[in-house]
């Protein structure tokens, strides 16, 4: 192997290490941006079963209710 080959070699596993960070930092970032829409979807659902029986509380108190005109 002559010494040009091992230069170009060091080089190429300099840009390759280079793109591993890199790619580790996309993946880092992306990780965090999972959580956060797990976290928002989860606040969404609690807030939507907290509607869902507010509506459904709403709907047996109405059928209890007597009719207006009494």
């Amino acid at each position: 192997m002559s010494e040009q080959d091992i230069y170009d070699l060091q080089i190429k596993l300099s840009y390759l290490e280079d793109f591993i960070e890199n790619l580790n930092s996309v993946i880092i970032d992306q990780n965090k941006e999972n959580s956060r829409m797990q976290r928002e979807i989860k606040s969404l659902q609690d807030k939507l079963s907290q509607l869902e029986e507010r509506i459904d509380s709403k709907e047996q108190f109405r059928a209890d209710d007597p009719p207006p005109h009494y």
